[in-house]
């Protein structure tokens, strides 16, 4: 469940990158630079009513991303994920996942620590072009 909301969590953030990757505004030569960071707010303060008391508090897998090509379906909305995804959404092993991909259709492979705590934040870096533009 966490592992969905935060793959939902950060679609909704790079879905607010596309206004700066339109056309009008970059040549299809440019290569862009984002840094993206993960804020987690997980508290007692935050949550008092639905703070775990007898489990540990949240943690955070590490963030992991690839910038590519619009041919490079990762997963679909309504459809189960293929074995490596699923790996990679309950334990966090990247490795079965990124075997899989066609690397001929990946620009930018980024990743970041975990967050240990229910609060925290990471964040990486990656690039796009005109080529490999979906996150």
């Amino acid at each position: 469940m966490k592992s969905t909301l935060l793959l939902l969590t950060i679609g909704f953030i790079l879905a607010a990158f596309g206004p700066v990757l339109s056309s009008a505004q970059c040549s299809p030569e440019s290569l862009v630079f984002y840094r993206l960071t993960v804020y987690t707010f997980w508290s007692q303060q935050a949550f008092p009513k639905h703070f775990p008391d007898t489990r540990p508090v949240a943690q955070w897998t590490k963030l992991y991303g690839i910038s590519h090509t619009e041919n490079l379906t990762l997963f679909q909305v309504g459809r189960l994920a293929d074995k490596s995804l699923q790996t990679f959404a309950e334990l966090g092993k990247t490795e079965d996942f990124e075997s899989t991909l066609n690397h001929s259709q990946v620009l930018s492979t980024f990743y970041a620590p975990p967050i240990r705590k229910g609060v925290g934040l990471t964040s990486s870096s990656f690039f796009v072009n005109a080529e490999y533009s979906k996150v």
